[in-house]
Formats: structure tokens, C-alpha cells, sequence
């Protein structure tokens, strides 16, 4: 599974996990502020946890890396088809970048759509915290940053009130998580979460709106009518407005505007809840980097060239008194048996795939293979068969640290190459 789908699986899972948090112990609580800071933490979350990569290898294990083991095979030059894995990652890189910048182009476009009708708007009134703009174009006001758009048909009493409401919006910033989200969501466009997390936030911002006019004398009931009738015109997506939220549990709201202090219990729910996905997301994957040496075989190189037998070079994270040795010798020796193990699959010739493939592994103290992973793959076809030859590695003699046994961990490139095949 490439670093796309993986990226977009663990983004639903935390999308999941804050929404349902929100949902079942955030939202019930009378408290807007902490709402609204919850909703873009856990925007927020949902997006970069998954792009975090901490290691957790214990620095106590001595880690080494062992010159590539190869693998010929006849290429058809019929068939002109390169590594499979590769291009589809590629396809897939490309149609999210692809999308991703659809979105941030369509807010680009209703960023400069508000800036056009400010340079034709009259302007009624100016300060340093807010502007306010009379505009015919529109249907309903609506405000973005510090400015505050307004139409000709609406009388005084609606215009205080509407004044009010767009004013809380701009003291209480509510355009900068607009943008904030909005940024999220075209990084996030797969994830059906974050759009639910936006329209509660909207949701928020209303009620915040809503007890600021209400709290400043407005008639209740006036102000619900006002409401009422702002649904039925539209505004840009990234503004905000009167019509943004219509439900009961707004109207309802507006009965008690009393806020209440957030519970410590919360703060620490959320904070657990962080920790959890946190050690999900991050320590689950380690990121290795592959030290070469001139030792190593050029892959463009033809397939007749022969491994150098006396240049091996490692590199331990640990030192280690005595390394593991394999059948009497040392990793040159592993590298030539899996080598021999090596079966290149009829199918991968057939469709001209090779590549290299990096595995790890440890060597116990019992001098058992263990822990055989990929850390990055080419294709099924050669992934398997690389996985199949070192997770049957027979017994090694385990390394010995202080006269002890201790686990050792080494890095290996298996390299599978075409006769004949130049790589594109």
C-alpha cells in the first residue's frame, strides 16, 4: 500500500475518532469557545498526524547495513513495461496533487470574487477594526476579515442587527478558521469528517454571533425572523453570514446565553485522545535511510558484474562486541545464500518489472531471524518472493556484546534486475 493510501486511511481514522469525541462529549457542553478550539485542533490533527514519523527502534539494538543481494532474470524486449509499483504511485501522487489544488483554486477565486466587489462597493464607514461597505450586487450581507458588506434593502432595525452580528464575526476572527479549514479541506478533500467538523464550526460561529446581538439588546424574536428570511439568498462560501446555520438548536440556543467554564476532565480527554492517535499514527511507522557505499552495484550496470567480496562496509547504531556470523562467515556470506534462494517470478519477466526492495530484519540472540519486514517495496510479484527467501533464513550465531548474546538488526536492498532492461 503506497504512502497515499495510507496517508488518506489514517486521516479517516482520526477524522473518526475527534468527530465522535466532539460529538459525544464536546458539542453538549455550553461552551463555544472550547467548541470552536476542539473543531480546528481536531481539523488539524486529522491532517498532520498522519505525515508525522518518529522511529521506535531501541538505540540498544546494533543496526547494520549489508551490501545488496541480486537477482537476474531474461528480459523480452517486446515488452517495454517499468516497475509497476512505481508508476502507480506516481499516478496517485499526481491525482492528489491534482485535486488538492483544485480546491485551494476554487478558494483563490472566492478570495478574489470578495476583493472585486470591495473595490465596487461605496463605503459607508471605516476604522481601524472594521469597514463596512454598502454593495448593490448582493443579496444578503455578509462580512470577510474586517470588512462588513451590507445591501440597500434592509431597514434600520434589520441593519443594527446585522451590523451587530457581522461585527462579532470580524472581533471574534471568525474568517481566519474559515480560511484555516478551508486550507485543511483541500489537503483533506477524501475525508468526509473534515466537512462535518467545518459545518460545526460554522455552527459555532453563529451561536458566538447570535448571544453577541442578543447580548447587546436585540429583540429575540425580531432577530430569529431575521434569520429566517437570510436563508433564502446565497453568499461567498468562505464569508460569513446571517444564513449560514438555519436549525432549531440555533433558535433554541439563543433561550440561554449563559456560558459555562470548561471541565478540566475535557481538556484531559481530548488530551488522551490526542496521545492515542498519536502513538497509532507516528509510532507505528519508522523511516530508515540507506547509507551506501562505493561498494555498492550500480543497478544500470549489466548483470555480469560480480559483487566485490572484500568491501563490505557497516554501519552500527550500537557498538557490538562480536557480530552475528552466518554459516561460519559474515554478512557477504547471508548476502550470496539469499542470492541463491532467489527465484525471479516468470510473471515479472513477462511484464518487465525489477526494482529494489529494502527489508529489515534482526538476528535474536538466539540467532533467529525476526521481525522481516519491507520497508519499501517494488511490486507483489518480487515483494513476496524477497519476503518468502529472507523470512527462511536458517540459524545465524548471535552477536555478542560484553560476553553476552545480544539482537542485532541489519538492513538489506534485494535488487531485482532484467538482463537487457534499461530503466526509463
Amino acid at each position: 500500500m503506497n504512502a497515499i493510501i495510507n496517508y488518506m486511511a489514517e486521516s479517516l481514522i482520526c477524522g473518526a475518532v475527534y468527530f465522535l469525541l466532539f460529538s459525544l462529549f464536546f458539542s453538549k457542553e455550553n461552551n463555544y469557545s472550547f467548541q470552536r478550539v476542539s473543531i480546528l485542533v481536531s481539523a488539524l490533527l486529522a491532517a498532520v498526524y498522519p505525515l508525522i514519523t518518529i522511529p521506535v527502534s531501541n538505540d540498544v539494538v546494533p543496526r547494520f547495513f549489508i551490501q545488496p543481494a541480486y537477482v537476474f532474470g531474461d528480459y523480452s524486449p517486446g515488452l517495454t513495461s517499468e516497475t509497476g509499483g512505481g508508476k502507480i504511485i506516481s499516478i496517485s501522487m499526481f491525482l492528489f496533487g491534482f485535486i488538492t489544488l483544485l480546491f485551494i483554486s476554487k478558494n483563490l477565486i472566492e478570495l478574489i470574487r470578495i476583493l472585486r466587489l470591495r473595490s465596487r462597493s461605496e463605503i459607508i464607514f471605516t476604522s481601524k477594526s472594521y469597514s463596512i461597505y454598502n454593495q448593490k450586487e448582493i443579496d444578503v450581507p455578509f462580512s470577510f476579515g474586517k470588512n462588513i458588506f451590507l445591501t440597500n434593502s434592509i431597514n434600520s432595525t434589520d441593519r443594527e442587527m446585522i451590523i451587530r452580528h457581522e461585527l462579532s464575526h470580524v472581533k471574534r476572527r471568525h474568517s481566519a478558521d474559515i480560511i484555516f479549514i478551508n486550507l485543511l479541506i483541500s489537503l483533506q478533500w477524501f475525508n468526509p469528517f473534515i466537512y462535518i467538523l467545518k459545518s460545526k464550526l460554522l455552527e459555532i460561529h453563529e451561536f458566538q454571533a447570535d448571544m453577541d446581538v442578543l447580548n447587546n439588546g436585540a429583540d429575540i424574536s425580531e432577530y430569529r425572523e431575521l434569520i429566517f428570511f437570510s436563508q433564502f439568498f446565497p453568499a461567498p462560501d468562505i464569508s460569513n453570514s446571517l444564513h449560514k446555520s438555519l436549525t432549531f438548536k440555533r433558535f433554541i440556543k439563543m433561550e440561554n446565553l449563559k456560558q459555562s467554564k470548561v471541565r478540566a476532565r475535557l481538556v484531559a480527554l481530548f488530551s488522551v485522545a490526542a496521545l492515542l492517535l498519536f502513538s497509532v499514527t507516528s509510532f507505528s511507522k519508522v523511516d530508515v535511510k540507506i547509507q551506501k557505499s562505493d561498494a555498492l552495484v550500480n543497478e544500470t550496470e549489466s548483470s555480469l558484474i560480480e559483487i566485490p567480496q572484500d568491501t563490505i562496509k557497516t554501519v552500527p547504531f550500537a557498538i557490538v562486541d562480536v557480530k552475528p556470523k552466518f554459516q561460519g562467515g559474515d554478512e557477504i556470506t547471508f548476502t550470496n545464500w539469499i542470492s541463491s534462494q532467489l527465484v525471479y517470478p516468470e510473471q515479472a519477466k513477462k511484464e518487465g518489472i525489477q526494482g529494489k526492495i529494502i527489508f529489515q530484519f534482526t538476528v535474536s540472540e538466539k540467532g533467529k531471524v525476526e521481525k522481516v519486514k519491507i520497508v519499501r517495496g517494488v511490486h507483489d510479484l518480487l515483494d513476496k518472493e524477497a519476503y518468502r527467501v529472507v523470512s527462511q533464513s536458517p540459524d545465524w550465531e548471535p552477536g555478542l556484546h560484553k560476553g553476552k548474546p545480544i539482537s542485532v538488526r541489519y538492513t538489506i536492498p534485494v535488487i531485482f534486475k532484467l538482463a537487457g532492461k534499461i530503466k526509463e
